[in-house]
């Protein structure tokens, strides 16, 4: 990935005293993943997924938020796994800030899921993102980690972003950011997981966001459904204490040109 370097530079810049906060605005997803050709009852397979453990199937057309998901039919303790063909992402515009996002419901108790960045059929990932059985946020980094907020509603549609800010000056700096918006409430912007936010990623020159190439579901069970995925770039603004000035990037994208944005906020 080539971009220019805007704010993943900033994001390593501290302020003594200050705990930082983010705003995440995506832009329109380059690529989208919907469930709208399976068939509800179908095998995930029917629209060339590979179903490598339980079974993974579509949800009801009848549902009145989302039937564009799926859901499995399996006992709750089962460790659910279904992956994607490539994804055409090869023509992913350049920038320092992506996300990933989904679409999950949790039917009840024990119910979750996680959605994994592979690279391949391998067990190889660049990140990762979901609600865990507990009903806790996850991101995944090079290892777990698991967020102490209060378990999420049952019954209920989040979409979850997985908001990836990529250092270009050092790749092994890049860090990951969980932000969250429940939809069947009605919220339209997303909220950041705090103790998710600024994550080391583990990324190396051979192994970073560039190398994303499949979704991985993992873990779904009890009902649990994923709807929606999207892939895009979009912008993480730090929200300053009150007196404080600092200055907020942004990339935009003119005729095709990257363009650094500057504002400054007091």
């Amino acid at each position: 990935l080539s971009g220019i370097l805007t704010l993943a530079a900033f994001l390593g810049t501290s302020f003594e005293g200050q705990a930082q906060s983010y705003i995440f605005i995506p832009d329109s997803p380059h690529y989208t993943e919907t469930f709208n050709g399976l068939t509800p009852g179908s095998p995930i397979t029917s629209i060339d997924w590979t179903n490598t453990q339980g079974n993974v199937v579509g949800a009801a057309s009848s549902d009145p938020e989302y039937p564009g998901s799926i859901y499995i039919t399996n006992s709750v303790s089962t460790q659910n796994q279904v992956t994607s063909t490539s994804l055409p992402l090869s023509d992913l515009p350049s920038s320092s800030v992506y996300y990933v996002s989904g679409y999950f419901y949790r039917n009840g108790a024990n119910s979750g899921g996680r959605v994994l960045l592979r690279l391949d059929q391998s067990a190889n990932y660049v990140g990762g993102f979901g609600i865990d059985s507990n009903g806790n946020f996850v991101l995944y980094s090079d290892s777990l980690h698991v967020s102490a907020l209060p378990p999420v509603n049952t019954k209920q549609w989040y979409e979850i972003a997985f908001v990836v800010a990529l250092n270009e000056a050092d790749i092994t700096q890049s860090k990951g950011y969980l932000f969250y918006r429940n939809v069947t409430a009605g919220e339209t912007e997303f909220t950041l997981v705090d103790d998710l936010s600024g994550i080391l990623l583990g990324y190396t020159e051979s192994h970073n966001f560039s190398d994303f190439a499949r979704w991985r579901i993992e873990g779904i069970r009890n009902s649990a459904r994923i709807g929606e995925m999207k892939v895009g770039t979009g912008t993480l603004q730090v929200i300053p204490e009150a007196g404080t000035t600092v200055l907020i990037l942004s990339v935009l994208t003119v005729g095709g040109v990257h363009v650094a944005r500057r504002k400054r906020r007091s």
